[in-house]
């Protein structure tokens, strides 16, 4: 999916979500997950960057967004918390620590989220990715709510859920 589309998509999804003015106070802080020597997840990372900063707004409020290595799940799930991050967009080539992830961000205040249902049904709340040329939208319902993600149910309509 082009870097321009995903962009798009985390913006408008996170503005939905009802508990991110809350989460973002003044800014909202999105990260970008890279896997370090992984060159799609790198690569990735720099053009999703590049197109989040042509985006001035997340719903009614600024952003602003920093790439972030992956150095285990405990640790980005630490560094998260302690810069209020507001989304974490995990890059592709961390598909295996997707478990790991979903367990050290239980019980916190994070949208998470990924470019595939694979990912978004094991743990991330919410994914996207092309079917047939078209965006498709994924939500995995009990990690969202683990993590204090609730978006409304005329959008809730438009994804596949996973339960």
């Amino acid at each position: 999916m082009p870097a321009a589309l995903q962009a798009e998509l985390l913006t408008r999804l996170a503005a939905y979500d009802k508990n991110m003015k809350a989460r973002a106070a003044e800014r909202v802080n999105i990260v970008v997950v890279v896997k370090p020597g992984d060159s799609d997840s790198e690569r990735s990372a720099a053009q999703l960057a590049s197109a989040l900063g042509r985006i001035d707004r997340v719903g009614a409020l600024p952003h602003a967004v920093s790439p972030l290595a992956y150095a285990g799940a405990v640790s980005l799930a630490a560094a998260c918390k302690a810069s209020r991050t507001g989304v974490a967009f995990v890059t592709p080539g961390l598909g295996a620590e997707v478990e790991a992830m979903r367990a050290a961000f239980d019980n916190t205040d994070i949208l998470t989220i990924a470019p595939s249902a694979e990912m978004t049904r094991r743990g991330i709340v919410l994914g996207f990715e092309l079917v047939s040329s078209r965006p498709k939208l994924f939500i995995n319902l009990p990690q969202a709510a683990r993590q204090n993600v609730s978006m409304p149910a005329e959008i809730l309509k438009l994804m596949t859920i996973f339960r």
